[in-house]
């Protein structure tokens, strides 16, 4: 009220100025005398607290200002300004979590370089830690530094991060953020194939779950740690300390899962088996006997109860139970093989063939259960015919799609189903038809058993030489790493139907294969030759001005990339491409800036583009500058292409020049293996010897040396591998036998 009483006292006075009344009669009102001044309102005094502000609070309200003003800024999208805001703020305020976490998540945001060249990434790691630090409840930022360590393969400090957290004395013994850090813990060991690992922060997690104090976490939060499916986290859980032996634990977590899920058909399965193993074999019926009876029988759930009912000792009931069951469901053919499979156990092997017969017969679902018998009884020759028998059939190869590509997923399995049927196929009569053959092949190139899929592909080619076998035996020779072969049999197929020595397409993959297998003049040859029909091919393109530099004929590469701006005007990617390998030759030619450079502003008008990054981050490798940026950039390219031998390579020899050399190992064997070159071989070889494995080493440089070798040029390579061999004792490394 007596802010009201003045503002009235203020407003009369100032209308008794501005409007003077008049006299009582309406006259004018009288002149006022000059020296009459008008009265004055005094200004408000300067406020003046109390107890002055300190030096830390000026400092702490200036740090809060700045950091308002950056959200303002980020907001705006600005963010490389709010940057610059919160770290003059964290100077004022260098403790403050709200600044460090903002900093941490722009930081990631933005990524690469800041503008004084500091590496952002580090400066996010940096400022996320001492977040938290500082506050360890700190679950988001927490969370965005694992995500980090993950993408980056970097699970050792995702690890001592997690463990840190646990081990700060401020996480109070119960907290959501205490959670967060068990199931991530908890994850990151099972990823990392450490089951044993993993029980101990996940049982810290279910129990603190169980406890009185989680009767205060919102259904949100749980969902916050468990995630969305809370049924399914627990039963993962569950599959964990199952896999460790912790029955105990299984059992409590499958039961959780089952009040969030109790319709679960699945569960109850596991959660038998749990109690079966833990010698509660009454418990475990109990737990199947619903799911038998209530939802339609399967087989797995027949499996679990013959191994109850076995451990009761009540082995008599099985066969009797099944064959209620199947009665019951006449269309279960998984119910009729198991009840097979028994009849087969008990000696009843008539009633099991009549059976397994009608199940092959009555529709495709039974040669799926059909193909699956074979597959798992190792009945190679007998599944290999009824493929073949199948594949004909309406439906059929639909039938035994799923048996195909599970046989592809396990190598030890495909090789033994493609050596048993090459043994078919050699047999006099041969014992498989070409169908079987093609199967076969199939199965090869999707296991990706490339040695065994060349060999499918001759005797494909011996028993019908046609054109198409012809392409299909390169290709699968091109793709086991031998290149020099896929052109002869591709020189062959000209020389068996010289019209198709006319196709440019055909004699393009002639001279793509002949640069792959080092024969560079040859390569160069064909190459210009097409280029005189199609003069615009880029591909075309590219494979001379590669020749050319491989030949040391820098100037005449260079010469032709500065064509291609051109003649491809209106055409940007071609442009691009010209760029990046002009970068390229120009770095091999000694003019290592020049390339550089170019590379550079080519990636910083495309970040993220894969081919950019790894020619960027392996020339900086070779030379062993700036090998932390190198490494990110490279990665950046393995993530978008993960099966690309040359990035793969680049990977394997960034760590290896970092000497993080155990690590370099994985890429370079998965290069070698997608695509055999002098340089991975070399570079494979620089690993095994910095391991130790002297011998590994050794094989490793021969087969360099052999395929630098047999290039015509020689690769520019050879001389130094040879001298590698000759200090590990080899006299003669040149001759050495391919193997």
């Amino acid at each position: 009220m007596i802010g009201s009483i003045c503002l009235h006292a203020f407003a009369m006075t100032l209308a008794w100025f501005l409007f003077p009344s008049g006299g009582d009669d309406g006259s004018a009102p009288a002149e006022r005398p000059r020296s009459q001044a008008p009265p004055t309102v005094s200004p408000p005094e300067i406020f003046v607290p109390r107890v002055p502000r300190t030096s830390q609070e000026v400092e702490r309200l200036d740090a809060l200002q700045r950091y308002a003003a950056a959200r303002a800024l980020e907001a705006r999208r600005e963010w490389s300004d709010a940057i610059e805001l919160l770290e003059q703020a964290r100077e004022a305020d260098p403790d403050s979590v709200a600044i460090l976490r903002r900093l941490s998540r722009l930081y990631f945001g933005l990524g690469g370089f800041g503008p004084d060249g500091e590496d952002r990434v580090q400066k996010a790691i940096e400022t996320g830690t001492a977040a938290i630090q500082a506050d360890p409840e700190d679950a988001e930022t927490i969370r965005r530094l694992v995500r980090h360590y993950r993408a980056n393969n970097d699970l050792a400090a995702a690890e001592e991060l997690l463990q840190s957290v646990l081990e700060n004395p401020e996480l109070p013994g119960f907290c959501l953020t205490r959670l967060v850090v068990l199931h991530e813990l908890g994850r990151l060991f099972v990823d990392q194939q450490r089951p044993d690992l993993a029980v101990s922060p996940l049982e810290q997690l279910v129990r603190a779950l169980d406890s009185r104090e989680a009767l205060r976490l919102t259904p949100a939060q749980v969902q916050d740690v468990l995630g969305e499916d809370e049924a399914d986290g627990y039963r993962r859980f569950g599959e964990v300390f199952f896999n460790a032996g912790r029955y105990d634990l299984a059992i409590l977590a499958l039961r959780r899962s089952l009040v969030y899920d109790p319709e679960s058909t699945q569960t109850p399965l596991y959660l038998a088996q749990a109690l079966l193993r833990a010698d509660r074999a009454e418990e475990a019926l109990a737990v199947l006997e619903p799911v038998i009876s209530e939802h339609p029988p399967g087989r797995v759930p027949f499996d679990v109860l013959a191994q109850v009912l076995t451990a009761l000792d009540r082995t008599d009931q099985i066969i009797p139970r099944l064959e209620e069951a199947s009665e019951a469901s006449p269309d279960n053919y998984l119910l009729k093989y198991a009840l097979a499979e028994r009849y087969e156990q008990e000696g009843r092997v008539e009633e099991a063939r009549r059976l397994y017969l009608s199940i092959g017969e009555q529709s495709n679902q039974g040669l799926a259960t059909l193909a699956q018998s074979y597959l798992e009884s190792e009945k190679f020759e007998e599944l290999l015919q009824l493929f073949e028998t199948s594949g004909g059939q309406g439906g059929g190869r639909a039938a035994i799609e799923p048996q195909i590509r599970l046989i592809a997923t396990d190598p030890e399995v495909a090789d033994a189903v493609i050596d048993a049927g090459l043994e078919m196929l050699q047999a006099d009569p041969p014992r498989l038809g070409p169908a079987g053959l093609e199967l076969l092949s199939e199965i090869a190139s999707l296991a990706e058993r490339t040695d065994r899929l060349v060999t499918l592909d001759r005797l494909n080619l011996e028993r019908d030489p046609s054109p198409r076998n012809h392409l299909e035996l390169a290709d699968s020779l091109a793709a086991a790493g031998r290149a020099g072969e896929a052109v002869d049999v591709l020189e062959q197929l000209i020389a068996r139907f010289p019209e198709l020595g006319e196709q440019p397409q055909l004699l393009a993959r002639v001279a793509e294969l002949q640069f792959e297998a080092g024969r560079i003049e040859d390569a160069l040859a064909n190459g210009r030759k097409l280029l005189e029909r199609e003069p615009n091919d880029l591909p075309l393109l590219q494979l001379v001005g590669y020749a050319l530099q491989r030949l040391g004929r820098f100037e005449e590469a260079l010469a032709l990339y500065d064509e291609i701006p051109e003649r491809f005007r209106g055409n940007p990617e071609a442009i691009r491409l010209a760029k990046i390998w002009k970068a390229n030759t120009l770095a091999a030619s000694d003019r290592f800036e020049q390339g550089e450079a170019i590379l550079l502003q080519l990636l910083e008008e495309q970040p993220g583009d894969p081919w950019i990054s790894n020619d960027l981050g392996y020339l900086w490798a070779e030379r062993g500058i700036k090998l932390d940026r190198a490494e990110e950039l490279i990665r950046t390219a393995v993530e978008a292409d993960p099966t690309n031998s040359a990035y793969l390579d680049s990977l394997g020899w960034v760590l290896y020049q970092q000497g993080k050399v155990e690590e370099a190992l994985v890429p370079l064997q998965e290069a070698v293996d997608l695509r055999p070159s002098a340089v991975n071989l070399d570079h494979l070889g620089d690993v095994y010897f910095a391991l130790g494995r002297r011998d590994e080493a050794r094989e490793a440089w021969r087969r360099a040396a052999d395929l630098a070798d047999d290039a015509d040029p020689p690769d520019p390579s050879l001389a130094s591998i040879r001298e590698k061999l000759r200090a590990l004792g080899d006299e003669e490394p040149a001759e050495a036998a391919n193997p």
